[in-house]
């Protein structure tokens, strides 16, 4: 879509587009619900017991802590950063895999394209990739460790929570992974959970980004039964739902990046309704000294968009965040995070309605399950906990 938009093509109606992509969408889902639903209930929990994104935050300023290091930032540089300490990627995901009874059968090494980064580059990060900066590609070098249960994956994902970057204690699971005596540095900056949040098409898994020596690989974790049910064909379609999630209403915000690539800013102080771009994205509404201020709408590279109140630059007041996913948090933001009253509603259809802190699910709330029960509770840093008196 986005090279039809380039190009100056005629797309389909959306509608017709949309509602055939959201059926088959719905399907799909639908499908991987009932694999899920005949795998042991408990373990499933036990991955839907960790965080949907960790460490907590909103999605965009997670991802700035896997950015690659300087000595990474043109393509060729960050394809000769990377493929110096792949080997050390392979032997860390191997020992991840043995440690959970799995072999190096269950390993799969991919690495992606020049077109395929490029592409992917210029559409999230218009103004970087322009500079000839390509530091936000962190999964060009990629294992993929495919799991025979979910614990394996639960088990996985508990050693390398204690990898994080603000672990003090880190000589435990690395004695786990036989990689105590090495000098060389492995630090887990960020896991994203789909087990909790799907991709847009239902799909499981687990995205694991692992900086070794400073440049930033991905490990992707997956259940093999839940894998060979579509194979690759089902990882391509979740890139196609990506472009139609629920509640957009046509193909403005691809037609209008397409045409923005060619254009500089248009808007100025105090100005509303002009398109202007900045890092990380496109804005539109109002401004005070050269910041976002006031009503505005900020459109990610990422595909996820803000329509809400602005304070010096900073999300702030009332808004609504969509997600590429499909996922929708509307309420209270402050200083750029969820803080307050609010409602998050998943691409799946569950939804969580009470108050947020810091970006987190934090005090009193209401979870709203997919067959309409309500559970009320408390939260603590976006789990639920029990409340015990004394």
């Amino acid at each position: 879509m986005l090279h039809a938009g380039l190009a100056g093509a005629a797309l389909p109606p959306f509608q017709l587009m949309g509602a055939k992509v959201q059926a088959k969408m719905r399907e799909e889902r639908a499908m991987y619900k009932r694999a899920l639903d005949q795998l042991p209930r408990s373990d499933l929990e036990a991955i839907r017991a960790f965080d949907a994104l960790w460490p907590p935050g909103l999605p965009d300023d997670v991802k700035e802590l896997t950015i690659q290091p300087e000595e990474a930032t043109t393509m060729r540089l960050n394809y000769a950063t990377g493929v110096r300490t792949l080997e050390l990627l392979y032997v860390f995901s191997g020992h991840l895999a043995e440690a959970v009874g799995l072999g190096t059968r269950n390993l799969e090494v991919s690495i992606k394209r020049p077109i395929r980064m490029r592409n992917k580059a210029v559409f999230r990060y218009p103004q970087e990739s322009a500079r000839n900066d390509f530091r936000h590609s962190t999964d060009v070098y990629r294992v993929s460790i495919v799991a025979e249960s979910l614990q394996q994956i639960a088990k996985m994902m508990s050693i390398l929570e204690c990898l994080g970057r603000e672990t003090f204690e880190r000589s435990k699971p690395l004695e786990i992974l036989k990689l105590s005596h090495t000098r060389e540095h492995f630090v887990v900056e960020r896991i994203k959970n789909r087990f909790v949040e799907p991709a847009a098409g239902g799909y499981p898994d687990v995205l694991v980004n692992l900086r070794i020596n400073g440049y930033v690989y991905e490990i992707q974790l997956h259940h093999r039964g839940l894998l060979e049910l579509r194979g690759d064909a089902g990882r391509a379609l979740a890139k196609w739902f990506e472009h139609f999630p629920a509640g957009r209403e046509g193909y403005g915000n691809f037609v209008a990046h397409a045409n923005a690539q060619g254009e500089g800013n248009a808007a100025g102080d105090n100005q509303t309704g002009e398109v202007k771009r900045l890092a990380g994205g496109r804005y539109t509404g109002e401004e005070k000294d050269g910041e976002r201020h006031g009503q505005g709408t900020f459109y990610y590279n990422s595909g996820d968009r803000y329509e809400g109140q602005w304070q010096s630059g900073k999300k702030h007041g009332m808004g609504t965040y969509h997600y590429n996913s499909g996922d929708r948090y509307v309420g209270s933001f402050q200083d750029d995070r969820m803080h307050g009253k609010g409602k998050f509603v998943n691409s799946g259809g569950e939804s969580y309605e009470g108050e947020f802190r810091e970006g987190m699910r934090h005090g009193e709330g209401r979870w709203w399950t997919l067959n309409g029960n309500a559970e009320e509770g408390t939260w603590w840093r976006n789990k639920r906990v029990e409340i015990i008196g004394v």
